[in-house]
């Protein structure tokens, strides 16, 4: 982007606005914010097991801690199915969105 701006410019780019703009680009990424839903367990016992099951791990987008697991939210009546039909008895706790 800066090079287009350089190229673009008629008059000589203020070194000033480069850093700022070097400044921005940095900063981009450095927070992530992802929409899924959580998943819990009761003990990292079960955590291991469910990212282990192959009818269970690709609900799974990523494992925050050793009883947490970040899970597709679009997909969560899905999940609940199939932990069902495992033998599990999930409990869903959903909040409706926030005004």
């Amino acid at each position: 982007m800066i090079g287009f701006l350089k190229r673009a410019s008629r008059e000589p780019f203020p070194k000033n606005v480069e850093v700022t703009l070097r400044e921005w680009a940095d900063k981009y990424g450095e927070i992530t914010l992802r929409q899924g839903a959580i998943l819990h367990t009761r003990d990292r016992k079960l955590m291991r097991e469910l990212q282990h099951h192959p009818q269970l791990k690709t609900y799974i987008i990523e494992v925050l801690s050793s009883t947490v697991a970040l899970v597709q939210a679009d997909k969560l009546e899905e999940l609940q199915a199939r932990l069902q039909s495992l033998g599990y008895s999930p409990r869903v706790e959903i909040e409706p969105p926030r005004p």
